[in-house]
């Protein structure tokens, strides 16, 4: 019998159990959970196992395309992702694709991950990006390239400190942190992307940084709303890390 089959047999036995224990026939339950236990040490395997089981099945590695209107790839683009993977556990990589409609190259995110992860981020990285690019047209348009290079930086940052903030919020497992978590979902991210695909990525080039524009990018980055629209199948960045 193979690890896989075992573990589906445990499950079933333990659905039993739960069945079993709603009609108050606690004496079967305890016989049915007693016995998924026994076929569970007899094969050296745990509940752990059957966890990871349950996930591969409900929430299974997947990855998230987002293309925006930026052709180039620029340093607050590559920050702002990189603070949402830290987030989510998620790990992403910037490519640039020729767009044969539109007879141009544009600038394609991806993100791997937990399926439920990975669209998270896919949709708050193309709905931040939106919101940085209406904040920076009204208030650092006609201040120069660099003034708005360093805006646009300095709301990420302030961004990256909100979503750390609801990090923070994360309950801890019964064996590990919160943060040791998404260590490990991103790692786990980083191995998938690069089996199955041949990542080849678009590197953005360094700028200068104007104190004023990133104070003032600073500013307003506490004024972005972070909440997305849960009706799409999409939750809330802290919710998110919680699944």
């Amino acid at each position: 019998m193979t690890t896989d089959n075992i573990i589906a047999r445990v499950r079933k036995l333990l659905a039993l159990a739960d069945s079993e224990s709603e009609i108050g026939n606690v004496d079967a339950a305890s016989s049915i959970a007693a016995q998924a236990t026994e076929m569970l040490l007899r094969h050296g395997l745990s509940m752990a196992d059957v966890d990871a089981s349950v996930r591969e099945v409900e929430d299974p590695l997947a990855d998230e395309s987002v293309t925006t209107d930026h052709a180039k790839a620029r340093p607050w683009l590559s920050a702002l992702a990189h603070t949402i993977d830290a987030s989510l556990g998620t790990y992403n990589v910037q490519c640039r694709d020729y767009d044969a409609e539109r007879e141009c190259f544009v600038l394609r995110r991806q993100f791997y991950g937990r399926r439920s992860a990975a669209s998270t981020a896919a949709y708050l990285y193309a709905y931040l990006v939106h919101e940085i690019d209406a904040w920076a047209k009204k208030h650092a348009m006609g201040r120069g390239k660099t003034y708005a290079a360093s805006y646009r930086l300095g709301m990420v940052r302030t961004i990256g400190a909100r979503l750390a903030e609801m990090r923070e919020h994360v309950v801890d497992s019964a064996s590990q942190s919160g943060a040791l978590v998404l260590v490990n979902a991103s790692k786990e991210a980083k191995r998938y992307a690069h089996s199955v695909d041949s990542i080849r990525t678009a590197r953005a080039s360094s700028s200068r940084v104007e104190a004023s524009g990133l104070a003032a990018g600073s500013r307003d980055g506490e004024r972005v709303q972070l909440r997305v629209d849960s009706e799409r199948g999409l939750r809330e960045p802290a919710r998110a890390l919680k699944a």
